[in-house]
């Protein structure tokens, strides 16, 4: 890549953090945008350009100060900017992407533990609120009685149950984004050629070993009768099952990468995960759980060498 090209990309990158992430966050429609401002990041950090990065950083706070809520600031400063800094340092130290992801979730677990009865109180206030849409007359209109009963009691099991499992799902979500984050940064760096090796496909993410004895650890707190632990233990097994859900594509495409799948067959496949998503919560981090076991791609032993 010419210079001046890598130039315009440093330009768009830098705007794409000014304005992507005040707009996924402050406008809830454009939300998957959060990954591109994380892809925009991770490429502005991999090539030291630190004074757009600083520059691009100061504007989008500015838009958040601007917007009138400081909460949207420190959200996107505590979710978003310094686990993103966190995720592309570490990967640039050539850690592994599961150790990368575990530190770039460090401080938004901390934020989640002090702050979980604050945040769940938000959750219970949203539960009420939406309690007392669907019990409007308005809203009984739309559905048929037997419909509509469902619908009733589906919000008030979720309204019961979703502060118990808040910190699970924030986690989730958070690390959904930062893994799409990298898929997209480490493509853009490999077409730019600003590594001096080569960046791992998403085709080769692994998660460690270790990472089958936190699912065992996290199985085990549910089963035991402490409500604390067993809560303790359905949030981890949330948030992992995110994780393995990742890893689990990962292993998917590379399997059809390397039979040479055609694009309409992946499309299909892809589709029919999507669709049948109850099948795809248990194949997905069940495929991921014994690929980090038994090491099925033979990732590891290429590693050793």
């Amino acid at each position: 890549m010419t210079e001046s090209n890598r130039q315009r990309l440093t330009i768009a990158c830098a705007s794409a953090i000014s304005l992507l992430f005040p707009l996924s966050i402050l406008v809830p429609l454009f939300v998957p945008l959060i990954a591109v401002g994380l892809a925009a990041l991770y490429f502005l950090w991999f090539a030291r350009s630190l004074s757009w990065l600083i520059l691009s950083t100061i504007i989008a706070a500015a838009i958040f100060w601007s917007s009138g809520d400081p909460g949207h600031l420190a959200y996107f400063a505590i979710g978003w900017l310094v686990p993103g800094m966190i995720l592309a340092m570490t990967r640039r130290h050539g850690w592994g992407l599961t150790a990368a992801l575990t530190a770039a979730c460090l401080i938004p677990v901390a934020i989640v533990a002090l702050f979980n009865e604050v945040l769940a109180q938000y959750i219970v206030a949203f539960g009420s609120q939406l309690q007392a849409t669907i019990a409007s007359p308005q809203f009984a209109a739309l559905y048929p009685p037997d419909r509509y009963q469902e619908a009733v009691e589906m919000v008030n099991t979720w309204a019961r149950n979703a502060p118990f499992y808040l910190p699970g799902v924030l986690l989730s979500t958070f690390v959904f984004f930062y893994a799409l984050g990298a898929v997209l940064g480490e493509a853009l760096l490999s077409r730019t050629g600003i590594f001096s090796y080569r960046v791992p496909s998403f085709i080769l993410w692994k998660l460690d070993e270790w990472m089958v004895l936190v699912v065992g650890v996290a199985v085990v707190m549910v089963l035991t009768t402490e409500h604390v632990f067993e809560l303790i233990g359905w949030n981890a097994l949330v948030f992992l099952f995110m994780v393995f859900s990742i890893f689990g594509i990962s292993f998917i495409e590379y399997h059809m990468r390397i039979r040479k799948f055609p694009l309409p067959v992946k499309v299909v496949i892809y589709l029919v995960l999507f669709l049948t998503q109850i099948i795809a919560a248990v194949v997905l981090p069940l495929i991921a759980l014994f690929d980090a076991k038994f090491d099925f791609r033979k990732i590891r032993a290429k590693q050793l060498g």
